[in-house]
């Protein structure tokens, strides 16, 4: 666990615990990030930005985090470095469709910082305080909840149309991979999902993995 919880994630230095935001904006700059927190905190929530992937990882895993439970202390440092990995990934496609690079999302957030904006920086920074463990395990519960509520009004807000249900993929742990490891896995529909070998998995062994296939637009 040591080895890999020492290595800081390139986005936590933004959280308000690092505090390693850039210096100086230009006014336009500052307009610029104004206009773009708004757009990358609805992504951080919604079904077609990192919320799809929160809902595969607590479809997969939510009986973990209904409330927390010592016995299972080994398997929360595990899924930690699975949801940050994803999710420091989904933030690099985010600045690149947007072309932006590290330091804009740092002066982004130092931007809502200065705006006033507590929810904003509340949100964000929650966000990124996240990729260190301690932070995440004190927000992941709520997250949960609230990721459970986006979804439910989501579906409510569409009449006629249901959240698209999950789907089990039986996935055979390969030789050499212990529990607690990371593997990739490719579901029928091409999505490729990275997931943590359960405890009591060794070579050999099969465990299922649940995951929202890609709807199909008609």
């Amino acid at each position: 666990e040591a080895g890999w919880a020492q290595v800081m994630s390139k986005y936590a230095r933004f959280a308000p615990t690092h505090c390693g935001y850039p210096e100086g904006l230009t006014v336009a700059a500052a307009e610029r990030y104004d206009k773009l927190l708004p757009g990358f905190k609805q992504w951080f929530a919604s079904v077609d930005g990192f919320g799809e992937y929160q809902r595969s990882f607590f479809v997969n895993y939510g009986g973990y985090f209904d409330c927390y439970s010592e016995e299972h202390a080994l398997v929360y440092t595990q899924l930690h470095r699975e949801f940050s990995s994803q999710l420091e990934q989904a933030i690099d496609g985010w600045l690149k469709t947007h072309d932006l690079c590290e330091d804009d999302l740092g002066s982004m957030l130092e931007q809502a910082r200065l705006r006033g904006d507590g929810e904003g920086d509340a949100a964000v920074g929650a966000l990124l305080g996240m990729l260190d463990y301690q932070p995440w395990i004190g927000n992941i519960f709520v997250l949960k909840r609230l990721s459970d509520e986006a979804f439910a009004a989501a579906a409510a807000s569409s009449p006629g149309t249901e959240a698209t249900p999950p789907l089990s993929l039986r996935v055979a742990v390969p030789e050499g991979v212990q529990p607690g490891q990371e593997v990739q896995v490719s579901t029928p529909d091409g999505q490729l999902l990275v997931v943590v070998v359960p405890e009591g998995c060794h070579t050999g062994f099969e465990f299922d993995v649940a995951y929202v296939p890609q709807v199909v637009a008609s």
